[in-house]
């Protein structure tokens, strides 16, 4: 099959957005890691560490044998899963308050439901394509079923509501595009409410995020706190901001600057302009993969290349809207901006599958 050079717009937009998570990672997190740490310079040396490794593995990737991937889901996927399983074991898995989300290996902490949605699309793409998905009968479906289900009930245990959240909509994404004919799709939608409904409102914090989401202004010292420093993070930061450096709520008022709501930061420091232009990054981005995933050489890559701009685009507009009041709150990252190793790592990845698909498209199709 014949190759054409890689889609560098591509290239170039996911180095801007994590050179700009670069930026604020350091902006939005110096005075907190020197507060708690006595170096300014700790969370910023780390994310500078995991973005140039992840970037490497991103070119490397770009290079592979399209083939590889197909033969590498089954692989992928039950190592996630083992993975996955193991953060509940001692000495292994590492608790941060109630959640065990975590394996420390030395210094390394590592976040395998990160990986599991990476190796979830390489697997729903494979038995959707090569294996008949359509046209096998339900009884058939069973252990794809059933091993997917184990993923949601990890996550559920782990507790981890807002990966539940992705990766349900992953599924019903890469199901969609698979041919599974919409009443299917319907039936099982309703199905999952009640599960949703009651994951969402079992636990007691759950329940006062949600209804926090709802008026923030009912409990603005507790459950609604998070949300009103972002509302204000961004009226104060109006049509250009206050300026790189300059924004006040990173400091001790907003929890996880760096992190979570690094985009009500950047809505403080840089403004609307600054806000929408980190926005338009992510929009070329969903918009390139749509494109390339369509022209797409094979079904299987096709799915791949679905799976994964669907991914980056459930992540990133579900921590917009989170950071805005837009969705209840929910500890997710921003995709290539946010500081978090195995978010970074795992999206990056993405996009290196991505350029490498867009190989085999067509110049004149981009």
């Amino acid at each position: 099959m014949k190759k054409t050079r890689f889609h560098y717009g591509l290239l170039l937009t996911t180095i801007y957005l994590v050179l700009v998570g670069i930026v604020l990672v350091y902006s939005t997190s110096a005075i907190y890691a020197q507060e708690r740490f006595g170096d300014s310079f700790y969370f910023f040396k780390r994310h500078l560490i995991y973005a140039f490794v992840s970037i490497v593995l991103m070119c490397a990737i770009i290079w592979l044998p399209k083939d590889l991937f197909k033969k590498g889901a089954y692989p992928l996927f039950f190592l996630s899963l083992i993975l996955l399983f193991l953060v509940f074991v001692p000495g292994i898995g590492q608790k941060v308050g109630i959640a065990a989300r975590w394996i420390k290996v030395g210094a390394v902490r590592f976040q395998p439901s990160e990986l599991m949605k990476l190796a979830l699309i390489f697997y729903l793409a494979y038995i959707i394509t090569e294996k008949n998905w359509v046209e096998r009968v339900f009884h058939k479906l069973l252990p794809h079923f059933f091993l997917v289900s184990l993923i949601l009930l990890n996550l559920y245990l782990q507790p981890d509501f807002g990966n539940v959240v992705i990766y349900l909509g992953l599924i019903f994404l890469l199901i969609f595009i698979g041919g599974i004919r919409f009443p299917y799709i319907l039936v099982s939608f309703l199905v999952s409410t009640p599960f949703i409904y009651y994951l969402a409102f079992s636990e007691g914090y759950r329940r006062k995020r949600i209804l926090s989401f709802l008026n923030p202004w009912n409990d603005p010292q507790n459950s609604g706190y998070q949300i009103i420093q972002s509302y204000l993070a961004f009226f104060s930061g109006g049509l250009l901001g206050r300026g790189l450096g300059e924004g006040r709520t990173k400091l001790f008022y907003l929890p996880e600057a760096h992190t979570d709501f690094i985009f009500s930061s950047l809505g403080e420091e840089l403004g609307f302009i600054g806000s929408f232009a980190v926005l338009a990054g992510f929009i070329y981005i969903i918009y390139q993969g749509t494109r390339i995933s369509l022209r797409a050489p094979t079904p299987f890559l096709f799915c791949l290349g679905a799976g994964i701009t669907g991914m980056i685009g459930i992540e990133a507009f579900m921590n917009m809207a989170v950071v805005t009041g837009l969705l209840p709150t929910k500890g997710l990252p921003l995709p290539f901006v946010s500081f978090g190793g195995t978010s970074l790592f795992i999206n990056l990845i993405g996009i290196g599958i991505l350029l490498n698909i867009s190989k085999y498209v067509e110049e004149t199709q981009l």
